[in-house]
């Protein structure tokens, strides 16, 4: 055995005994760490973590297998190379800003963790290589089955895990979380969680935000309960958490994929449902190089364009081969088209939405483009895992998209589209839509026409219920909706 183990276990054996603090002294005499008999290395001075040459340098190499905790004082800014290697403990960094060096936390054991700030640097650099990291909690728990919760310092309520959430809706003070109400500023949902509990957020009045990671997670209309004026929530658009805050009146500020600005006030965003909305006053700059368009590396990602009603001439390329957008909607009659802002040729799915006697209609018989008059949308969110739905002011409601629609056979008070039923003068169901949802019409006592363009698309038994006496279902002759028809003794009109 060499000389240099042996004098490191008869220093542990020592240490083990005696229970001695050991303690490294920095140039001023100041202790730059020190070892106690709990097992924590505590690092005071900033040229204690310095660089290395190797692990076998650093100060407490010795002690490394009997140390559990290494807590590091706020003021130090940086993590030095080889200086905390070889270490099987948990590692507190209340500073999240420490700049960390390569190799710093090298050969790590089993029980090896970094703990610091939530949302830091420091945990961004540890998940990004593969190191052991939680953010420090005030508190945590379960809510579901696969479900968990936790509170950082910031006041950030973190739902984590997969699947759905507890329901708590019979009683407002049964989260688990509810007695941290006060300190609550701000709800994260992972992408993983699939349903947001009601009062989820009740009487933390001091929260402003709630951001919803996953398209698809299902929110609780009363999620969120006495939140202040200025409650913002953040997620995708056509999601329920959308809904939520166009039903709630809370704001609501969608993910984008990128965005940026095309004209001293213009401005375009792609959101991650894949419009791409340009929107501001006055003119667009006009591109002469489709390749310089703004976002046209984006574009296999866009699926529908929307000009705002500010914007009072569009430039060339606006769209440019964009293979899977479907739409191109002008808010502005009055909007200026170029010869080519459509080019080359729209793909065969796409059309042009505007108002009547619009340019855009103008420019849609030009370009032999199909033309969809529409008025402005009132609302709109998701109704299934690819089928969104779109209420215009002029009553319209809009069911698109592939597949079947999302189940509301609990009860009508489920369809997203509930409290706007009065506004309903119109339902079209569009070819994409395999299966229609029950109750997709429900007292809705002034829609006139129920049109449903895929002649296979299966209808539940209670899928149009207490209607208007005078309503008119219009589909394809021998259709599904005809059958459906007669099973109601509704009138149908077959379409041409």
């Amino acid at each position: 055995m060499s000389t240099k183990k042996v004098i490191s276990i008869l220093l542990i054996c020592c240490f083990l005994v005696s229970s001695i603090l050991v303690v490294g002294v920095s140039a001023a005499d100041a202790p730059a760490w020190n070892f106690d008999a709990t097992g924590t290395l505590t690092i005071n001075a900033p040229s204690a973590l310095a660089d290395y040459a190797s692990a076998q340098d650093v100060p407490w190499n010795l002690f490394a297998p009997l140390i559990t905790t290494v807590s590091i004082d706020p003021a130090i800014s940086y993590i030095g190379t080889y200086s905390l290697n070889n270490l099987n403990a948990t590692i507190e960094i209340d500073n999240g800003n420490t700049e960390i060096a390569p190799h710093a936390f090298d050969n790590p054991g089993e029980s090896f963790i970094i703990q610091s700030v939530f949302n830091s640097p420091v945990l961004k650099y540890a998940q990004e290589h593969g190191i052991p990291c939680e953010p420090f909690t005030i508190a945590s728990g379960t809510c579901g089955s696969n479900a968990l919760w936790k509170i950082y310092p910031d006041g950030t309520l973190h739902i984590l895990g997969s699947g759905p959430m507890t329901d708590y809706y019979r009683d407002p003070m049964s989260t688990p979380w509810y007695v941290h109400a006060s300190a609550i500023t701000k709800v994260l949902v992972d992408e993983s969680i699939t349903y947001v509990s009601p009062y989820t957020v009740f009487l933390a009045n001091a929260c402003t935000s709630a951001t919803i990671l996953g398209a698809d997670t299902q929110v609780s209309d009363t999620a969120f309960q006495v939140p202040n004026t200025n409650f913002t929530i953040f997620g995708h658009l056509d999601s329920s958490a959308y809904t939520v805050a166009q039903k709630k009146g809370y704001q609501f500020e969608p993910f984008t994929i990128a965005d940026g600005t095309w004209g001293t006030n213009v401005t375009w965003a792609l959101y991650t449902n894949g419009l791409l909305k340009i929107d501001g006053t006055g003119e667009m700059e006009n591109e002469r190089n489709p390749n310089e368009v703004p976002y046209y590396s984006y574009g296999s990602q866009i699926k529908a364009i929307e000009i705002g009603e500010g914007i009072t001439k569009l430039s060339d390329f606006t769209y440019f081969a964009f293979e899977n957008c479907t739409s191109f909607t002008v808010w502005n009659s009055k909007t200026v088209f170029t010869n080519i802002t459509i080019a080359p040729s729209a793909n065969k799915n796409m059309d042009i939405r505007g108002y009547k006697e619009s340019t855009a209609e103008e420019y849609a018989a030009q370009k032999s483009i199909p033309f969809a008059p529409c008025s402005p949308i009132l609302t709109a969110g998701s109704c299934g895992e690819n089928v969104t739905w779109m209420l215009y002011e002029n009553g319209r409601l809009q069911i698109t998209g592939e597949g079947a629609m999302a189940d509301y056979s609990r009860g009508p008070q489920d369809t997203p589209w509930v409290d706007y039923r009065e506004r309903i003068t119109s339902v079209e169901v569009g070819a994409g839509i395999t299966a229609l949802a029950a109750f997709t019409s429900f007292n809705q006592e002034n829609c006139a026409t129920f049109t449903v363009l895929n002649p296979l698309a299966t209808f539940p038994t209670n899928t149009i219920t207490v209607f208007n006496p005078d309503l008119i279902i219009i589909g394809y002759k021998g259709s599904t909706a005809q059958t459906f028809a007669a099973s109601k003794s509704i009138t149908f009109v077959p379409l041409d």
